[in-house]
Parts: structure tokens; C-alpha cells; sequence
């Protein structure tokens, strides 16, 4: 089956920096070297600029490995091209490491502009760069003017011509460099030739998509499962997407974590599309692949349209239902038997009147991207091409001239010599199959042009679900009240307090408070997900051996900056007398040092008096009881009286209540510290 690759498409951000290699064209950049784009062979140099025209014979332009390539009947007209060799566009980056530290580091790619005067070649172009270097470290991309930025493309690795050859359905400038270390070319996947999915058939891809219809749930797991199946990374940790997005929705603001069940979602889709097509063109019995997947067109058109707002996989799934109507109902044999004086007569015409195969180009072309129904326009083009095979015979001037003209002293003027619909059939039903087969091929073109716009965009979708996970969180710390005096936070620290003990560098989780209230701390998603999504923080002051933990909290991260104003997390003095209600709280246990979370807490307050109130506090996660009993809580202090622990209640914004309980052991050291929030 195909080779397990696209699981390390988020791995290149998690690795430490390493020594980039490259051979025959692009090379790693230099702060004081030019920036000029290596040769494709030591020998060679490259052209500067080439120029030359494509004509409806000539469909090739070519200098020294440079080569635009553009398909048969795709120009209309004689069209100049000039190919120029580009210096002044940015380098492309690999990513950093993982902590946001770093700026990862810079290729100067080999770049060509592609340009033509006139109109684009219509189809799929090849445009071809010299790359002298094994074809696993090829990698090639396109600048968007648009954007500034570099984006992956269709290619494959001409090993006979030492060449990446880019498949194009528009121009632009076009870079090809390599990269000689394995793990650097991971981190670079979306612009390998290297993409492929494990596990993927044309059944699995029927199945998503049926279970995007009947079960949402499923599709989306099968998703993550798909982009991630176990990505084992350097330090031996294993992970799987598909777990991590629990993470994603608990810790993150909605909008993130959207976006990131949005773009696996519709990786989802085109990746399956993409292999319904693959098996529809590969497969003797297309018609059998069209009707499994027919039903559900409209619905996953929709919803990708929706997700990504594309029309790749649009026009991949509508065009395959046109191809699937012209093989089915009028892609026809030749007859036999024509009229040879009459045939002559029909040729002539055709030959002097009508239509080249770029013309037909441009009218199946124009037909399929205006059709809004597959069946409808598979039987519009039949209806033309009858329409048009049969045309000669419409006007019997023009018949008896074209006769007289293809057979001279062979024809009496203004004689049809025997002309009858059975001569007109076996003449036209020979043309129009003819042009049943230089249609059926143009559609086949356009399926295939379609399959790599549907791969590109896979490939741009791909880069941004990596740009999305390896997004730098910065945690930025300030405090409004440390004005005039420190902060009442000065020299704490700020950490999470649920970091796996595999985490190697927890120092790197935390910041220490500066005078002003001040700090940062910085993290890839990635990373936070590998640590198992950590969201609960703690502010703990240190005293040589002796810790103590000033507050707990939550927190939801947003990207790139999540803030944070100490000056919320200060002291109440002003204590909360409708303390009554039901309270989520998590325990971290001090021995253990694991953390329960969505134990509850149940306050019924039984009598009120000038100073306080009697309540029963009810304390139990899953049977488990910590806390049961009538108590006194006073509301000048905020605390309850209560011997084998410290149990207090503050007010948490406008309207909440906070709740905190650290609780004794017979050494009346604490064992447990309980928070919560009603």
C-alpha cells in the first residue's frame, strides 16, 4: 500500500536544530553570502532568461533543464514566454523547536518566473527547474505575491532530465531547493513529492465520508486519525491527534480550537475525494466507483464549501460525474461503410470551417466550468458534438459545392448524386466519433487537472494545519495594580501544576514575577499537547524548602497572546455572604502529587445570624467523601470554623465565589489543597 509519511507532517517543529544539507539547487542560507540560488550541477551555470513562443505545433519552450511544457489544443494562439531567473525573493524557513525559541532556518531556493504574453495556457503546464539531487530531497514551492509567502505545490522528480517538474494551472514564480537531513525534511512534508496516506482506500474513503453524513463524531476521529496515526518524536513520545483534541477544545478559546477541527475536517473530505478520483481514474469499472459515491456528492460539496470555501474538490467531484456520463451514454464506435465522394466533400469542409482540437479545448472547458449538473452537461456536450457533426448537411448549396470542389470532374453541378440520410449517418457517426474521442480525452484532461488542484490544495491545508499546531502561545503577564508599590506577586512563581513528570525542562513552564508584576512565559501548541494540555496554574511563593501556594486557577489560551492581569487574582477583603449553591472543585493531593478534577461541593446554609451562617458543606467525588458536616462561616473573615483544615470562601468577579479547603493530616500538615468556583 502507499509508504506511512503524512503522520510526520507536525513533527519538523518539535525538533531541535540540525545541520541542513543541500545538493544541486537551493542551498541554506548564509548572512554573508549573496543571495543567489546554487547552480543545478557544479559545471552548469543557469540562464538568466529565456524566451520563446508556443504554438499549436510547438508546445514546448526549453534552455539548458529550464522548460515550460503546456498540453496539446491549450493555446489558441501563437504565445510568447519568457522565463526569468529570479535573486530577489525571500528564502524559505523550516520551523524552530518547541518552545518558540529560535527562528528556524532559512533556504535560498532555485527560482524561476514563468510568464506568457496574452492569455494563460488553458490545462495543466509543466514547468520544469534543473535539480541535480536524489529525489527524496527535492522540494519544490510557488511565491504568492498575495500572501509573501511560499507555497507548496504539485510536482514530480524527473530523474532522466535532472529535473523538478512542477504541475501548473497558473504561473508564477516557481523555487526548487533540497534538504539532505531526514528529520528537516519532514518538517517540510507539504512541499515534498513524498505525500502519501497510510491506510487510505477507495472503501475507507466512502466510509468517512458516509460517516460525515450519519455520524460527525466518528468522521472527525477518523480524521485526526488519518493526518496522525501514533507520532513518535525523538524522546520516545507517542501521540495521536485524534486524543490531543480534547486538549485543543479544553484549553483553548473556541475560535482555536475550531480552527483546528475545521481544517482536519476538510483534510478529511479532499483527502478522501482525492482517493475516489485516484480509484475512479485507475479503476475498469468507473461507473460502478460513480454510483457508490453519487448519492453523497451534494451533501460533502456542501460541507466542504463551507469548511474552506474551495472549489477544488467541487470541480474534481462534478467533473468526474461528467466524465462518467460521456463514457456511459455517448462515447460511441466509429461506423463503417462511408461514401468516399461524399466523405471527401464532408472533410473539405471541416478542413476549411471547423474547429480545431484548441477550440474544442476551450468550448468543453467553458461548458464544464459553467455546468451546474453533472448528467445536464454531459448531455449538452453530446448535443454539440451531434449538433456539430451533422452540420454539413444542413444547407444543400454548400454540400454539392464542397462536393464539387473535392471531386473535380467527378461531379455534376447542382447534383447530389444519390445523396440519402443512410450515406449522411455513416459519414457524420464516423466524425462524431472521432470527436467523441478527442472530447472524452479533453475531459479526462480536465479530471486530472482538477485531481492536482484538489493535491495543492491539500498541500496549502496541510502547511496551515502545521502552522496552526506549531503556533507560539506567549503567556504575557502583567499587573494593573503595581503602579506606585510591587506587585503583592513580586518573586512568585508562575507555573502549571499538572506537568507530566516525562516532561524534561519543567523550568521552562514556569516565570518568576518581577517587582512590577511582571512575566512570560512561551510554549508551541504542539508541545502543550504533548504535555497532556495543561490549563490549571498556580502562583506559589518560595521559602527555601518551603512552598506555599498563594491561589489556584484555570486558564483558556489564546493565539499568539493570552494576558494575564495579577491584579484579578489579588486578595478579596470584602468577603461573599451568599456562599449557598453548588461549587465545581479539583483536589491536587500533595503526596501524590496528582491532581482529581470535577470533584463537587454542595453548600446549604441552614441558619443565618448578625456575624455568619451555620451551612452543611458536602464534599464527594464519586462516592468519595471529603467534607460533611454543619459548619459556621463568618463573614468578616471569609473563613469557616473547621479543625482539620483551613476552609475559606472569596468573591470571584461580579457575582462568583470562590472556594478553598487545604486539609490536615493528624500532623496537621496538608495533604490535600481542594479549589473551586460556584
Amino acid at each position: 500500500m502507499k509508504n506511512k509519511v503524512i503522520s510526520l507532517i507536525l513533527v519538523g517543529a518539535m525538533l531541535f536544530s540540525l545541520g541542513i544539507g543541500t545538493s544541486g539547487c537551493g542551498k541554506a542560507a548564509d548572512t554573508f553570502a549573496p543571495k543567489v540560488p546554487a547552480a543545478s550541477a557544479p559545471s552548469a551555470k543557469l540562464p538568466e532568461q529565456i524566451s520563446g513562443k508556443l504554438t499549436e505545433e510547438n508546445l514546448t519552450v526549453s534552455q539548458d533543464g529550464v522548460f515550460f511544457t503546456v498540453e496539446e489544443g491549450s493555446v489558441l494562439k501563437d504565445t510568447e514566454v519568457v522565463i526569468t531567473l529570479k535573486q530577489d525573493l525571500p528564502p524559505i524557513t523550516i520551523p524552530g523547536n518547541e518552545e518558540g525559541e529560535g527562528e528556524g532556518e532559512e533556504i535560498i531556493p532555485t527560482v524561476y518566473d514563468f510568464s506568457v504574453t496574452g492569455d494563460t495556457p488553458l490545462g495543466v503546464m509543466e514547468l520544469g527547474i534543473p535539480c541535480n539531487a536524489p529525489a527524496e530531497e527535492v522540494f519544490a514551492a510557488y511565491y504568492n505575491p498575495e500572501t509573501e509567502a511560499w507555497e507548496p505545490v504539485v510536482f514530480y522528480y524527473d530523474a532522466a532530465r535532472k529535473s523538478a517538474v512542477i504541475k501548473a494551472t497558473h504561473l508564477s514564480s516557481y523555487g526548487v531547493f533540497t534538504i539532505k537531513n531526514e528529520h528537516k525534511r519532514h518538517a517540510m512534508l507539504s512541499f515534498s513529492n513524498s505525500l502519501a496516506w497510510s491506510e487510505m482506500d477507495f472503501a475507507k474513503a466512502v466510509a468517512m465520508l458516509e460517516a460525515a453524513q450519519q455520524d460527525p463524531d466518528t468522521f472527525y476521529a477518523d480524521c485526526f486519525s488519518l493526518l496522525s496515526q501514533s507520532i513518535s518524536i525523538q524522546n520516545g513520545i507517542s501521540f495521536n491527534l485524534a486524543d490531543a483534541m480534547t486538549g485543543v477544545t479544553n484549553s483553548y478559546v473556541p475560535a482555536f480550537g475550531e480552527g483546528i477541527k475545521k481544517s482536519a475536517a476538510y483534510l478529511g473530505y479532499t483527502i478522501s475525494g482525492l482517493e475516489i478520483i485516484n480509484a475512479y481514474l485507475e479503476d475498469d469499472k468507473r461507473t460502478m466507483v460513480w454510483k457508490t459515491v453519487e448519492a453523497m456528492t451534494g451533501y460533502v460539496l456542501d460541507e466542504v464549501s463551507a469548511l474552506a470555501g474551495t472549489t477544488s474538490m467541487a470541480a474534481g467531484m462534478f467533473s468526474l460525474g461528467v466524465v462518467n456520463y460521456a463514457l456511459n451514454e455517448f462515447i460511441s464506435t466509429a461506423l463503417q461503410g462511408r461514401s468516399d465522394m461524399y466523405a471527401k466533400a464532408y472533410n473539405l469542409y471541416y478542413k476549411e470551417k471547423g474547429r480545431k482540437t484548441a477550440d474544442w479545448v476551450h468550448l468543453i472547458r467553458g461548458m464544464v466550468e459553467k455546468g451546474t449538473d453533472p448528467e445536464e452537461t454531459g448531455k449538452a456536450i453530446a448535443a454539440e458534438i451531434k449538433r456539430y457533426a451533422y452540420e454539413f448537411w444542413e444547407d444543400q448549396t454548400t454540400v454539392g459545392e464542397y462536393a464539387q470542389d473535392a471531386n473535380p470532374g467527378a461531379w455534376s453541378s447542382g447534383s447530389l448524386g444519390g445523396l440519402n440520410d443512410k450515406i449522411k449517418q455513416e459519414i457524420s457517426e464516423a466524425n462524431r466519433a472521432d470527436l467523441e474521442k478527442i472530447v472524452s480525452n479533453i475531459l479526462n484532461r480536465i479530471q486530472i487537472e482538477n485531481k492536482n488542484k484538489m493535491m495543492e490544495d491539500i498541500r496549502k491545508e496541510l502547511l496551515n494545519f502545521q502552522k496552526k499546531m506549531n503556533s507560539v502561545v506567549t503567556i504575557t503577564v502583567k499587573d494593573s495594580k503595581a503602579q506606585k508599590e510591587p506587585s503583592h506577586f513580586a518573586g512568585a512563581i508562575l507555573r502549571f501544576t499538572e506537568l507530566p513528570s516525562r516532561i524534561q525542562d519543567p523550568e521552562k513552564w514556569q516565570a518568576v514575577i518581577s517587582e512590577k508584576g511582571t512575566a512570560k512565559i512561551q510554549f508551541r501548541v504542539l508541545a502543550h499537547l504533548l504535555a497532556d494540555s495543561p490549563r490549571r496554574m498556580e502562583l506559589v511563593r518560595k521559602e527555601g524548602d518551603k512552598e506555599t501556594v498563594l491561589i489556584r486557577f484555570r486558564a483558556k489560551f489564546s493565539v499568539p497572546e493570552s494576558k494575564l492581569d495579577l491584579a484579578d487574582l489579588y486578595p478579596k477583603t470584602d468577603f461573599p455572604k451568599n456562599i449557598g449553591g453548588s461549587y465545581i472543585v479539583s483536589m491536587y493531593n500533595t503526596t501524590t502529587e496528582k491532581t482529581i478534577d470535577d470533584l463537587t461541593l454542595t453548600v446549604k446554609v441552614t441558619k443565618e445570624v448578625s456575624d455568619g451562617c451555620y451551612a452543611d458543606l458536602y464534599l464527594e467525588n464519586n462516592g468519595s467523601v471529603y467534607l460533611k458536616g454543619n459548619y459556621f462561616y463568618r463573614y468578616a473573615t471569609g473563613k469557616v470554623n473547621y479543625a482539620l483544615g483551613d476552609i475559606s470562601f472569596s468573591s470571584a468577579g461580579s457575582d462568583g465565589v470562590a472556594f478553598k479547603f487545604d486539609a490536615y493530616d493528624n500532623q496537621k500538615k496538608v495533604w490535600g489543597s481542594f479549589t473551586g468556583q460556584k
